[in-house]
């Protein structure tokens, strides 16, 4: 790795003239210096992208792009990555937030060429409900971890770890947003990934896990997440996409053939689906019921102590 390697930051924006605001204001402050921040407005009908044109006059290392027309939100998404040139590519939504030290922090740690990706716990804010949730997405300890441990965390198949499916909490090698980057996916059910990016933003995990052995996971949480009426995963039921991406990738995509047995040991006897395969492990299944009995009783006993309190 470079000694000091580029970062792009993309922000893909739609009407949001007040909240690119924060995020723009988050990318000016970061501790590391060397980066780009490509904002393309997706046409929008505020003044989105006369903030963007008049951010952009202040610090030359904003670029702002304006859509012809609205090409929807994973097209806006691939045009924020062909206008970067970084070798490491960010994620930031319009309407959230990074940590000051955020790239840094992240960047440092791809030290080894087994490294996919870094990414770190989440502060989710729901600012009508004036709640906060700390410390989202909380792998374990900071520290180094296999791929195929965030593959089977987020298949389900790790009751007790808790991965994202969202791209804004990371940070990536340009080689695998390129790969995998994807606007739609085949499949039967009907389902538009360009409408909404869900799928989308998880396949992009998926694709670095099944390239590189390892990622870092930092618990400090360096990303800050705003939910609103107005998000997508608040106002849509998104779950046939994610559950579309997972059967895909684990299935047909990715090399692991005992967590593939695994996957639909589980699947088929826990959620009653019906995937093809030729003998159960039941071993793994016991086991794997009795973490999801324990957390279960864990997060019961810490809500109760919480109650007392």
């Amino acid at each position: 790795m470079h000694e000091n390697p580029l970062v792009s930051i993309l922000i893909p924006v739609y009407n949001r003239e007040k909240t690119i605001i924060r995020a723009l204001n988050a990318t000016l402050s970061q501790t590391y210096k060397n980066i780009e921040i490509i904002c393309v407005d997706n046409c929008s009908t505020d003044n989105t992208f006369n903030v963007l044109l008049d951010y952009s006059k202040r610090d030359s290392r904003i670029k702002a792009y304006l859509q012809k027309e609205n090409v929807g939100p994973v097209r806006n998404w691939v045009s924020c990555f062909e206008y970067s040139n970084g070798d490491f590519i960010k994620f930031l939504w319009s309407d959230d937030s990074i940590q000051p030290t955020a790239i840094e922090e992240m960047v440092r740690l791809f030290i080894e060429d087994n490294i996919g990706f870094v990414y770190s716990s989440v502060d989710i804010i729901f600012e009508q409900a004036d709640c906060i949730l700390n410390n989202q997405y909380c792998f374990g300890k900071t520290g180094k971890y296999k791929t195929s441990d965030f593959v089977a965390a987020s298949a389900f198949l790790l009751p007790t770890k808790n991965v994202p499916v969202s791209p804004g909490c990371a940070l990536f090698r340009r080689e695998t947003i390129k790969n995998y980057l994807k606007v739609n996916f085949e499949n039967g059910k009907g389902l538009d990934f360009s409408k909404y990016g869900a799928g989308n933003d998880l396949f992009l995990f998926y694709g670095a896990c099944k390239d590189y052995e390892s990622f870092y996971f930092i618990k400090k949480p360096l990303c800050v997440f705003y939910g609103g009426k107005d998000s997508f995963s608040m106002t849509h039921n998104l779950k046939d996409y994610y559950d579309f991406i997972r059967d895909y990738f684990i299935l047909s995509e990715y090399g692991n053939m005992r967590m593939k047995q695994n996957y639909c040991t589980i699947m088929n006897l826990f959620y009653k689906k019906d995937y093809e395969i030729k003998n159960y492990n039941y071993l793994f299944f016991v086991c794997w019921m009795f973490k999801k009995c324990v957390n279960k009783i864990k997060q019961i006993s810490k809500h109760m102590q919480i109650g007392k309190g």
